[in-house]
């Protein structure tokens, strides 16, 4: 009977074997089968598709890792050590796992997260679910377009702390406040600080001068682009009706 290490050897030497666009063959085979093989496969199958592709993976282009990133972030369960690799190298390949995989592990969301790099932020800030440990980090250290985004998902649970920060941070965003106050899990504090923000915004609009209040643009005739054009029209008008004149 072969071996695990004798398969994996030989498939990996047949591989090496092969002209380049036969490794993209064999590699996006593998991925097929792979992508068909978790839903049933034991751990002995998932390690084995795990060093097989992360082996094919060292010898492939840009384009068939991003392949690959987009799917494994569709599986349920997958090969981690290079679903975890993709994740945590550059961001266009770790992107796909980072906003869509349900199977990378929480331990390596929080360590990428905890790097701060917003644009990792902002892709696990579209989670179908974001923990509450992931959501205090984002929210800590994401940009504005990560806060928008982890406050319109309903799938992010929040704590206290975070809920509170949000608020915190919305006193000088009219946008994030206006979507903290459609969420449903705001405890009675945060909403209550939310009307009071609410309430200080339409005084500030209410104390406005009415002269920094906006007006219609006026109407600007448009000016000839040149002095003499009027009067050159004009000349050619009285030209035309000299000529019209019956003669004596």
């Amino acid at each position: 009977m072969q071996t695990k290490e004798s398969l994996v050897s030989e498939i990996r030497n047949e591989f090496l074997a092969a002209q380049p666009r036969e490794r993209l063959s064999i590699f996006r085979r593998a991925i097929v089968l792979c992508k068909s093989a978790m839903p049933a496969a034991n751990d002995e199958i998932v390690d084995l598709f795990d060093e097989l592709i992360g082996q094919f993976a060292t010898r492939m282009d840009f384009d068939a890792l991003l392949e690959l990133s987009e799917a494994l972030s569709t599986l349920e369960r997958a090969p981690r050590g290079i679903l975890n690799s993709l994740a945590e190298g550059q961001y266009t390949l770790a992107r796909p796992i980072l906003e869509r995989s349900p199977a990378i592990d929480e331990a390596v969301l929080i360590r990428i997260a905890n790097k701060g790099d917003d644009n990792c932020l902002h892709s696990m800030a579209k989670r179908a679910q974001v923990s509450v440990r992931l959501s205090d980090i984002i929210v800590t250290k994401g940009g504005r377009a990560t806060l928008l985004t982890i406050s319109r998902n309903e799938g992010a649970l929040f704590s206290s702390y975070g809920i509170e920060l949000l608020v915190t941070k919305s006193e000088s965003d009219r946008t994030l406040q206006m979507i903290l106050t459609r969420r449903s899990d705001l405890s009675p504090k945060a909403n209550e600080r939310l009307a009071v923000l609410a309430e200080i915004r339409m005084a500030e609009v209410m104390a406005r001068p009415a002269a920094t209040l906006a007006r219609p643009t006026p109407y600007v005739v448009p000016q000839q682009s040149s002095k003499l054009t009027g009067l050159e029209e004009l000349r050619q008008h009285l030209a035309r009706r000299q000529a019209e004149k019956p003669k004596n």
